[in-house]
């Protein structure tokens, strides 16, 4: 497990992480550090072995430093319990954790390994123990020190303890702990049984060696017992089992000395603990350092077990061909590079002479030579010999040879080793490359490029023509020349660097020279060697002169057009052919509210607003598909959702293989909005030309020509020139009352340039005077001065004038209604100023004369807090154009005080703000005074709801609780805000005693509402919260208001206690107070119902009357006591020998009497079915009775008298029964007599 594998689900946090391991990581702190303690060695703060150390060590090492919140924890804790105080547990805390972190530190900056597989990391782990621990050391002691309770004599000893148990605890836990993994602990199991074994043994060693008492110095060597018992684990379980074994033994051997046992108990207390601590070292250090050497043996063998599966690899895969020949020339090892060159297997190689195989004929001897003088040890090698092979094929392949001997220990030459490579294909290229180079050269002599070859010190190798012709210059010129001597200063320095860079770095380089008066591009080559080295460079140059030129065309061309995209007005827009928005102005930006990069994320879809998406799909498809011009107008989406109105222009165009939608907006809502409102001017104005319904003259003062229209015909209701239009003609048809002001306003207009308005009577067709008004205006004049041309309009006025003298007798009405009313009324201007007043007749009050408050401002006549509430009114007035009601208090001279109510409502003129003010006040002072009386009463009936026993509660019209009295919720179990609101039937009258529905309708309450009438009720029932029921008597009033119900009162209360009396009484009175069966009085009732059933439904009926035999002599006998016991258990065996509902009774005595009830329709069956109920009986009353501690038996005489309908009275039947009775006794007692009519 790494640092990182800590268990944890990725979802997790890492700050959940972080605190749950600390909280972890303090409680094992905790507990080794309390077992540890159990064992002091001095004092109750140091210990032999500190194993927290250890775990902190490894703790901080495999999950990190951020846990070492929990190893301070924890040590604050432990310090606490062993009774430091809360300064000095802190303080000894401290250096507890920053011991483990600085050791954590130094084993990072040591490259330890947590595996421990190295003798390094043992030393490292040791030495980082020793050093960190100082710390905690340190810390402690002085702790210690200063807190009082350690002597300075005591310091070094103290220290040294406390240093070796902490370093000691390092040793012990933390390899445990940092191989502690689920492949160790398998590999412990693998061999448990033996690990079981050897657990045993080291019990045993263990208490020979640390428990059991030897002789003072005689039992020392008994811990190298041990030994043996360190390595089998170390070599067998691995290392968590051997760092196991240490940790066990070292504990053993730690408990046996604090408690005064074992090898290293002796008389110097110093000597032996330094015994124990080098002997605990010693077992951590022989266990793992047993397992370090066998990982570094198992390293050992698996690299060379790796060494030679990847020396076989690289004979398996090397490209090569490799054979070993033996000192006879015999193949012993070929790899498959040379199988696959001879084209055979390897097995029909192996063992071959080499030569004959494979080797011509014509070369064979040469080859053999060659073998000859490398095992004659003439050579050691011969390297890079070509020779011809021969494959299974009769292909003949050229291979180059490089050739070794092989010696054996001795030095003796056993054989030769030799690599070969297949360079018959090379050989072929190196051919085809002759010509290429030669076909090359021709090629870049005919290439109108430039092209250099150059070493690294920029010397011409080669050139071609066009490069030399460029310079001016014969190629054989320019050969072993140093080539930027032939270029400008500042265009040879650029290429130099470029070269240089090049060179440098091995990689090429593209770069643009336009310095002079042409443009090149150039690209650099490096030159490599075989070993991968810069050897010059190669230099290919494109006069890009023409080129360079439309780009800066074509530059200007796309910054003109940019800087006419971000100029334009128009939003200018390009979009693909799925609507994605390719590029945009900022005028189109700002147009929809977005940001440059926010607009670069959106599509057509986005911004387009007046077609749904499958409609504008197919729209855009089309736009980009047509070569044609497109103007539409469309509606575009602003970010924020606004809406606008756009006239696009659009084409499609054909970009690097695509097709776009070049598209420019222009935003034309306002222009929208001016033509809707041109078109609604242009409307009105033809419908107001329509609507004043004017007629139109044209006068021509020097002809006197005068020209009308047809509506100023039609207005007087005339025909079109049906009379010779004149001047004298009109001022005819004037109403001589008005004709003089008309003479007088042509005179004006004659001498004015102003329009002129005139309103007179004119003579209609029907000789009736119509009111007119003109309107002239003098619209041409003479050299004079005097008007030439008058054009002017006549309107019909006439309702207007009549609606003129309605409205001014409306206003006289209103003046009139004004002065009598009661109210004081007083119309203000906008500036609070009385404009008019108006007090009734039998206005009384403080107020002053109305005539006193015109033009006065309502300050200047009423207090200071009167005028305010005035001005505050005014003010939200016209804030939301309401009226204001409000209140407020004056004082007469002579001392009363009245309460007067303003309403304030504002006078609106033609346009949207008031022109004024009109307030009403009324006197409300005996208004208020009312209320406050019924206010004073309504307290008064509080009080006596609440003083009242019963339950008291008002509805209203819908049936809500409106009020409702405290003995009514103390009765409910509710509170007043559950009750108030809610309908007291749905509440708690809902149900009825036996627990079935109470319907609505049925209700008293509900009823009263509809129909306005008082009801009583007794024996209602109603339920409490907690469930229970209980009866009240209940009496419900209607509220009437002009003979109509608004409601009603509801008073109720608990009978139960009533209830539970007239129940007493009522069964004094029906039931037998012994044996509690019906008496005489309900037995005659019962049997009254019983003949009304019968009649009614046809059903015979019958009366057994039962006397006991010789019941007298039971209680003469045994006493009145015992004989009321008996009639008690006889009327118990009566009601279980009869129906459910039959009825049985006693008269009196030892007399009883059952009424049957529901017989059979058929007189003889229901006469054997009395018979069968009446021998029950019998049967059953003639049991034994349990009297006074003894068996009492008694027999009954039955009488039964049948009937059916009510033909026979009751008593007559009861006298009958009776009689049939005494037949029974006279006929011997205990049996059933029936009664016949003889």
């Amino acid at each position: 497990m790494n640092c990182t594998d800590n268990g944890f689900a990725p979802g997790r946090s890492p700050r959940f992480r972080t605190a749950w391991m600390s909280l972890v990581l303090a409680s094992c702190y905790f507990i080794a550090g309390w077992f540890g303690l159990t064992i002091p060695y001095s004092g109750s703060f140091i210990t032999l072995v500190w194993l927290p150390t250890g775990i902190s060590v490894a703790a901080l090492l495999r999950f990190g430093s951020s846990l070492w919140p929990g190893v301070y924890v924890g040590a604050f804790a432990v310090n606490l319990l062993i009774g430091s105080s809360p300064l000095l547990a802190a303080c000894i805390a401290v250096g507890n954790t920053l011991a483990p972190l600085l050791g954590v530190y130094g084993l990072k900056r040591g490259g330890f390994h947590s595996a421990l597989d190295r003798q390094r990391d043992i030393f490292l782990l040791c030495l980082v123990a020793a050093g960190s621990m100082t710390l905690s050391a340190s810390g402690g002691v002085l702790s210690l020190y200063m807190a009082g309770l350690l002597a300075r004599e005591a310091i070094f000893s103290s220290w040294l303890t406390w240093w070796l148990g902490d370093s000691v605890g390092v040793l012990l836990g933390a390899p445990l702990l940092l191989t502690l993994s689920l492949s160790n602990v398998r590999q412990v199991k693998q061999h448990f049984e033996e690990f079981v074994i050897w657990l045993l043994i080291a019990c045993t060693v263990a208490w020979v060696a640390f428990v059991r008492d030897y002789e003072v110095g005689r039992s020392l060597p008994l811990s190298f017992l041990t030994l043996p018992l360190l390595a089998w684990p170390a070599l067998r379980f691995g290392i968590t089992g051997a760092s196991l074994a240490a940790l066990s033994l070292s504990v053993a051997a730690a408990w046996g000395t604090a408690t005064g046992h074992g090898t290293f108990h002796i008389p110097d207390v110093h000597l032996g603990l330094f015994l124990l601590w080098t002997y605990m070292v010693t077992a951590v250090l022989t266990g793992l350092l047993i397992t370090a050497l066998l990982f570094s043996g198992v390293r050992a063998h698996a690299e060379l077990e790796r060494e030679r599966d990847e020396k076989q690899r690289y004979l398996d895969i090397a490209g090569s061909v490799i054979v070993v020949l033996g000192a006879d020339g015999k193949v012993r090892q070929i790899n498959p590079a040379g199988c696959a060159l001879l084209g055979r297997g390897e097995t029909e190689i192996v063992g071959q002479d080499w030569f004959d195989l494979c080797i011509p004929a014509a070369a064979r001897e040469n080859v053999r030579n060659i073998f000859r003088r490398l095992m004659g040890g003439t050579v050691a090698s011969v390297r890079f010999v070509e020779s011809m092979v021969v494959n299974s094929r009769g292909e003949e392949r050229i291979v180059a040879w490089h050739n070794a001997v092989l010696r054996d220990a001795r030095g003796t030459i056993t054989g030769t080793l030799s690599s070969g490579e297949d360079i018959t294909d090379r050989k072929r290229y190196e051919e085809s490359l002759v010509r290429g180079r030669e076909e090359l050269r021709a090629i870049l002599d005919a290439t109108t490029e430039s092209v250099f070859l150059m070493d690294r010190n920029s010397i011409v190798l080669a050139i071609n023509s066009a490069a030399a012709k460029r310079l001016d210059r014969e190629p054989t010129e320019l050969l072993g020349k140093y080539i930027y001597d032939y270029f400008p200063a500042e265009v040879a320095r650029h290429r130099l660097q470029t070269a240089n860079e090049v060179i440098a770095t091995g990689t090429p380089r593209y770069t643009e020279d336009d310095r002079g008066p042409y443009s090149f591009a150039l690209n650099y080559y490096p030159v490599l060697d075989e070993g991968r080295q810069v050897t010059g460079y190669v230099v290919f140059g494109i006069d890009i002169t023409a080129r360079k030129q439309s780009e800066r065309k074509t530059l200007a061309l796309l910054q003109r057009n940019q800087l006419l995209m971000d100029t334009a007005i128009d939003g200018i827009h390009i979009v693909d052919l799925d609507g994605r928005l390719i590029e945009a102005n900022e005028a189109f930006c700002t147009m929809l509210g977005y940001t440059k990069e926010e607009a670069a994320l959106l599509t057509i879809f986005d911004w387009e607003a007046q077609w749904p998406r499958e409609e504008l799909e197919p729209i855009l498809r089309r736009l980009v598909g047509s070569p044609e011009k497109a103007k539409f107008e469309t509606i575009h989406r602003r970010k924020n959702g606004e809406r606008i109105n756009v006239e696009v222009h659009a084409r499609s165009v054909l970009l690097d293989g695509a097709r776009y939608l070049y598209a420019s907006s222009r935003d034309i809502t306002e222009r929208k909005k001016a033509e809707k409102l041109l078109a609604e001017s242009e409307e009105r104005y033809r419908l107001t030309v329509e609507a004043i319904n004017e007629g139109m003259w044209d006068w021509e003062l020097g002809s006197g020509n005068i020209v009308c229209d047809a509506r100023w015909y039609s207005i007087l209701g005339y025909a079109p020139g049906e009379f010779a239009m004149s001047y004298d003609a009109l001022l005819w048809r004037v109403h001589p009352d008005d004709l003089v002001r008309v003479k007088e306003d042509m005179e004006r207009l004659a001498q004015s340039r102003d329009t002129v308005v005139s309103e007179f009577r004119f003579r209609d067709s029907v000789d009736a005077w119509r009111w007119l008004q003109g309107r002239a205006k003098a619209v041409e004049w003479n050299e004079d001065g005097s008007p030439r041309r008058v054009v002017g309009t006549h309107a019909d006025i006439s309702r207007r004038k009549a609606a003129e003298n309605e409205l001014q007798q409306s206003k006289d009405r209103l003046h009139m209604l004004l002065t009598s009313m009661q109210d004081r009324v007083l119309v203000f201007d906008t500036g609070g100023y009385v404009t008019e007043s108006f007090a009734g007749p039998d206005e009384h009050g403080p107020y002053l004369p109305p005539e006193l408050f015109m033009g006065r401002s309502y300050d200047e006549v009423l207090p200071s807090d009167v005028s305010t509430r005035f001005s505050e009114a005014i003010a939200g007035i016209l804030m939301d154009g309401k009226p204001k009601t409000f209140e407020f208090s004056l004082t007469a001279e002579y001392g009363d005080e009245y309460v007067s109510m303003a309403t304030m409502s504002p006078l609106m003129g033609g346009g949207s703000y008031p022109v004024g003010f009109i307030a009403v006040i009324r006197d409300i002072t005996s208004i208020r005074q009312s209320q406050h009386e019924v206010e004073r009463l309504a307290q008064k009936n509080a009080l006596l709801l609440e003083s009242l026993g019963e339950g008291v509660c008002g509805v209203d019209r819908q049936g809500n609780v409106t009020f409702v009295n405290s003995a009514a919720l103390l009765m409910l179990g509710l509170r007043a805000d559950e009750v108030v609101g809610m309908d007291p039937h749905r509440l708690f009258h809902h149900h009825r005693q036996d627990g079935s529905p109470y319907p609505e309708e049925e209700c008293s309450i509900v009823q009263t509402l509809a129909d306005g009438q008082s009801r009583h009720a007794e024996s209602e029932w109603y339920w409490h919260r907690d469930g229970h029921g209980f009866p009240v008597s209940m009496t419900v009033t209607p509220i009437l208001e002009s003979g109509r119900s608004v409601g009603a009162v509801v008073v109720f209360q608990d009978i139960s206690e009533r209830k539970k009396t007239e129940d007493e009484i009522f069964k004094l009175a029906y039931f037998d107070p012994l044996t509690r069966l019906p008496n005489r009085r309900l037995l005659l009732d019962r049997i009254a119902q019983s003949c009304l059933n019968s009649e009614r439904t046809h059903a015979n009926g019958a009366l057994l009357f039962i006397d006991l035999d010789n019941f007298k002599v039971l209680n003469d006998t045994v006493g009145h006591e015992a004989g009321d016991h008996l009639l008690q258990q006889v009327a118990q065996r009566l009601a279980e020998c009869v129906r459910s509902q039959d009825t049985v009774a006693r008269l009196g005595g030892d007399e009883f009497v059952v009424l049957l009830s529901g017989l059979a329709k058929e007189d003889a069956l229901a006469l054997s079915q009395a018979m069968a109920i009446a021998e029950k009986i019998r049967v059953s009353l003639g049991e034994p009775y349990a009297v006074a501690g003894l068996s009492h038996r008694s027999t009954p005489s039955i009488g039964i008298a049948a009937f059916k309908g009510k033909g026979v009275a009751v008593e007559e039947l009861l006298r009958r029964a009776d009689a049939a009775m005494y037949k029974a006794k006279a006929a011997g007692r205990n049996v059933v007599r029936i009664w016949q009519d003889v």
